[in-house]
Formats: structure tokens, sequence, C-alpha cells
């Protein structure tokens, strides 16, 4: 699971279900982005069943929010070190690598 090192709030937390095979990680043909546009891949289908078989959590104390089909994350407070948890099919207990969650103004842009 691959996020940005940094993100701004208030946004949308962009996601990517990278799948790693006994030769590696494939990440030129993610598994799932999200918030995602389009259809669902085949290889999603097969190993989740679905968008049923996705759902991100917070594992942010309460600085993220995941909207009510659980497929959409939104950072909504600052936080210095935050992770997402998500279950994918069978993968029950998948965490991200740590990334802050900085204000617009504290950006740089």
């Amino acid at each position: 699971m691959r996020t940005p090192a940094r993100v701004v709030t208030p946004s949308p937390l962009p996601i990517t279900l990278v799948p790693v095979w006994a030769s590696g990680a494939d990440e030129l043909n993610p598994l799932y982005v999200s918030p995602a546009s389009g259809k669902p891949s085949q290889m999603f289908e097969a190993v989740t069943g679905g968008e049923r078989g996705l759902r991100f959590s917070d594992a942010c104390g309460g600085a993220l929010a995941v909207d009510s089909s659980g497929l959409t994350v939104t950072a909504l407070q600052i936080s210095p070190e935050c992770t997402v948890r998500a279950s994918v099919g069978n993968f029950t207990d998948l965490q991200s690598r740590g990334f802050s969650i900085t204000s617009r103004e504290n950006s740089g842009g």
C-alpha cells in the first residue's frame, strides 16, 4: 500500500495498492487506486471479489475520515505521523508506511 509522504488537509488521501509477486512489487500495474475512477481491473476483482472486498480504515487517531463505502480516505487534521489500514480480500491487516498531514499554510505552496 503506497501513500504520499505528505498530504495537505483537507484533501483526499491518494492510496495505491501495489501487488507484490515472487519477482517483486509490480509498480506499473497497481491493483487499485483510491480515490477510484473507472471500473476495477480483473486482477482486483479476482483478489478481492470486487470493491466490497476492500476497506480502508483510520489508523491515525481520527485525523483521517473514511467515507461510508470504505473506499475513500480524507485527511482531516494535521498529524506529524499517520498511517492508514486496509483489508484487501483475504489480506485483512495491511498498513501503509507513515506519512504526515499538513495544512495548506505549512505546505509551502
